[in-house]
């Protein structure tokens, strides 16, 4: 695989085994969050909608 690959052996494995970057985390978070106010919402929330409840702000109830 990794002559295929062209990549070396030590290069997967230090790959393999590196720890999610703090992007990475906070795209994560964001996902998770995006999906307990959709689920929230009946999955029914426009861009818009979403935006201001992430941002906190509540135009209506």
């Amino acid at each position: 695989m990794c002559k295929i690959a062209d990549s070396s052996r030590d290069g997967y494995y230090e790959w393999l085994n590196r720890k999610p970057s703090r992007y990475y985390n906070e795209q994560a978070e964001l996902l998770e969050a995006i999906v307990e106010l959709e689920e929230e919402h009946n999955w029914t929330l426009g861009y818009l909608a979403m935006t201001t409840y992430s941002f906190g702000w509540r135009i209506c109830s």
